[in-house]
């Protein structure tokens, strides 16, 4: 006989009641979560809010000190007697440049500026200058040698300036531009060229007779050069003009060399630029006469060299016995024009 075992009913809306409050506490628990999660990330907006906040001061005030610093630079840059510019290949000056460079090159506009122009050349040391960069950017030779080539003195209306290039490489270490450094040096310039004139009168001094010499020679050839244009010579020309500027560094004679080097570099020389030669040496004679008591007009008159043989001497000898002159004078004048010493011929 088997056992029966009877359960009360289950009542349905226990059962329902039960569910939603289990579903309320589920839902409870999930609201919970999700309140956690956004005060966590509440409050980790706030820390980097925080943070954004110190590094934004940190910021300004890297930007005051960079803006602090930049300004003392700036300042110093805008004081300094120097210039300093950058140039690309084209010569052009950039943006990169010191207020100073617009007082050393007379001009209030540098920047996009080509700095041949600025520096006043043009014509033949224009082209040449502009060569002399390509070879720098085409960093075929070395950069220095190259930028040395084009010239470091240039006259900027009544300044000279010493004009120093560097190389800027980029990364790559290709040459991406030239920094020029521009430095007022006429006052050392000025004493240069005073000391280069009074090493050329010690020279002229310690060979004054030679000096005479060469004053003569010159003035003979400058005449032969004058024939010679009028005739249609200009081989001959141009032979006396670098005869004259050969023995012109003979004697130091610095400056008429450099005026006989410009006119020999003239397509077509004129008499104005013979002229120009004699008037050089004329200012120089007048300007210092005090010390070399030559005039140019008188070169030529009482210090002209005449060749006589020895023969001419011994009938001058006889001539002077013959219309009863004193043979004792002749023959002393005599042994002055053979004794002459041998430093006017040889000399320089």
């Amino acid at each position: 006989m088997g056992l029966v075992v009877i359960r009360p009913a289950a009542d349905p809306s226990g059962d329902s009641a039960a569910e939603s409050e289990l579903e309320a506490e589920l839902e409870l628990g999930r609201l919970r979560a999700r309140v956690a999660a956004l005060e966590g990330l509440t409050s980790a907006v706030a820390d980097a809010n925080a943070n954004a906040a110190e590094l934004m001061l940190e910021l300004e005030e890297a930007r005051d000190d960079i803006a602090e610093r930049s300004a003392k630079l700036r300042a110093i840059l805008d004081n300094v007697r120097a210039g300093f510019l950058v140039v690309d290949r084209s010569l052009v000056v950039g943006e990169e440049h010191t207020r100073s460079c617009s007082d050393l090159l007379h001009t209030d506009r540098v920047a996009g500026e080509k700095l041949p122009e600025l520096l006043g050349l043009d014509g033949e040391a224009r082209t040449l200058y502009e060569l002399g960069i390509d070879q720098a950017f085409d960093d075929i030779l070395p950069t220095e040698l190259c930028l040395a080539q084009i010239g470091t003195r240039f006259k900027v209306e009544q300044r000279v300036l010493f004009v120093e290039g560097s190389a800027i490489r980029d990364e790559a270490g290709t040459v991406r531009s030239v920094l020029f450094t521009l430095t007022d040096v006429t006052e050392e310039s000025a004493q240069r060229e005073e000391n280069e004139k009074r090493r050329t009168l010690i020279e002229i001094l310690k060979g004054r007779d030679g000096f005479i010499a060469f004053l003569g020679e010159s003035k003979r050839h400058l005449d032969t050069a004058r024939e010679a244009l009028m005739t249609g010579d200009k081989t001959v020309v141009r032979r006396c003009l670098h005869t004259i500027k050969g023995a012109s560094g003979c004697y130091n004679f610095s400056e008429i060399a450099a005026i006989v080097h410009e006119v020999e570099g003239e397509r077509e020389i004129t008499q104005t630029h013979l002229q120009t030669v004699g008037d050089a040496i004329r200012r120089f004679l007048d300007h210092n006469f005090d010390v070399l008591d030559i005039h140019w007009d008188a070169v030529g008159e009482n210090t002209a060299h005449s060749r006589v043989s020895a023969d001419a001497l011994g009938r001058l000898d006889d001539a002077a016995r013959g219309n009863g002159i004193s043979p004792a004078f002749v023959r002393k004048w005599v042994a002055r024009a053979r004794q002459q010493p041998a430093r006017l011929v040889f000399d320089r």
